[in-house]
């Protein structure tokens, strides 16, 4: 998918942002990226419109494995079907390692503890993907399904009647990323099925569909109710002190699975309000920011979007808080682009309502399990190494875009 395509596939109070370059890439657009050939070395590449590690692999080494660009890109690229136009990465020659120079001029510091990839927290992507922890010999999941169905390769019926079976969780207000009645079960529960399935870690009976999120993480994982829960954004856990205490606890006591999937969250406003002209988020500060009932938080409390420095108004969907903005009832809308886009054309509000192109904030997507329960843990292990193999060989491509040509045809 080029970079001016749109992920239709969220629903609910999260969505899909205007991205520079998604996952699919379609063979003429291989062809055309073998035309103009990149050198590799430590000059940055810009990304231009277009682009995708796979069609910059293919330009900079004749083929497409874009793994070396990618970890040699970690700094500034968390999902590598996520890349955004001006964005600036290296391309390393192909037998080098070599460190990022935007992580030499860029990086903050390290999260507190270090992770399976030891990856580096950045300012700019809120949501860092949690690498789980290596577990020491008690993993289960017969131990780690064995060794992640020799290296992701497609697991066995024996591989997977070997697993301890694992209890999914899934939000059921996230339609269209997960929904009971959707195609396939919806695009998460497809991704993290195909993963699964690829690893041999067993799915114990159905998914659960449950509409109380709240209690997810609160209740039903810490009582043993099940094992995994998804889709759930992870927290910034580089800046603790921007946390209430619920929140720092998910980044204490869980651990979340690479990231399945990211979204983006976009600020609007009245056309004739000019903050939406505005690049800094303290401009919100004493106004009233609508978000629905329910919905993840964590990235407002970040930039210090909280009680007393706005007025928040949690209405019972996205619908609510556009018809609030459109009233003069709030003066801003935080929600998924893509719910928006569609809550604004449903409303006719599109010559009323703008977004904000300078706020927003990428958000990921995960499976996370508590970091006592060794089998679940042990799962999301043999579930990333999985993940990771679908990206390489265009599984997960395959997956995400026919969930969106289903939500393209749903829409006409």
């Amino acid at each position: 998918m080029t970079a001016t395509a749109l992920n239709r596939a969220v629903g609910g109070a999260l969505g899909l942002g205007m991205l520079a370059a998604g996952a699919l890439v379609l063979d003429a657009g291989d062809a055309a990226a073998q035309v103009a050939r990149l050198a590799c070395g430590s000059q940055p590449y810009t990304i231009q419109s277009g682009d995708t590690l796979r069609t910059i692999a293919m330009r900079a080494y004749g083929r497409g494995d874009y793994n070396p660009i990618f970890d040699a890109n970690r700094d500034v690229i968390s999902n590598p079907s996520l890349l955004r136009v001006g964005q600036r990465i290296v391309i390393p020659c192909l037998g080098e390692t070599p460190a990022s120079p935007l992580a030499r001029m860029n990086a903050p510091a390290n999260l507190g503890g270090s992770s399976a990839t030891d990856e580096t927290a950045r300012s700019s992507i809120v949501f860092q993907p949690a690498m789980v922890p290596a577990k020491p010999a008690g993993d289960t999941v017969k131990q780690v399904a064995p060794k992640v169905a020799a290296a992701s390769g497609a697991a066995t019926a024996s591989d997977a009647a070997a697993s301890d079976a694992v209890r999914l969780l899934a939000a059921a207000d996230f339609g269209p990323i997960t929904g009971a009645s959707l195609p396939n079960g919806d695009l998460m529960t497809e991704l993290l099925a195909e993963a699964m399935r690829r690893s041999g870690v067993a799915q114990a009976g159905g998914i659960t569909f449950d509409d109380d999120r709240g209690t997810h993480l609160t209740q039903v994982l810490p009582q043993g109710d099940a094992d995994i829960a998804y889709p759930w954004p992870r927290p910034d856990c580089a800046r603790p002190a921007l946390l209430d205490r619920e929140t720092r606890w998910q980044c204490s006591d869980f651990v979340f699975s690479a990231p399945l999937y990211e979204i983006e969250i976009g600020f609007y406003f009245r056309a004739d309000d000019e903050t939406a002209l505005a690049a800094d988020p303290g401009l919100l500060f004493g106004r009233r920011l609508c978000r629905p009932e329910g919905a993840y938080d964590g990235d407002l409390a970040a930039e210090a979007l909280i009680a007393p420095n706005v007025e928040r108004v949690a209405p019972a969907s996205a619908r609510d808080c556009f018809a609030a903005l459109a009233a003069g009832r709030v003066d801003a809308v935080s929600v998924s682009t893509e719910v928006a886009e569609a809550e604004i054309e449903a409303a006719g509000l599109g010559s009323r309502i703008v977004r904000a192109e300078m706020l927003g904030t990428p958000m990921t997507l995960h499976a996370v399990a508590l970091e006592t329960n060794e089998n679940a843990v042990a799962a999301i292990q043999a579930i990333d190494a999985a993940l990771g193999a679908m990206r390489l060989d265009g599984g997960w491509d395959e997956i995400v875009a026919r969930h969106r040509e289903i939500g393209r045809l749903a829409a006409r």
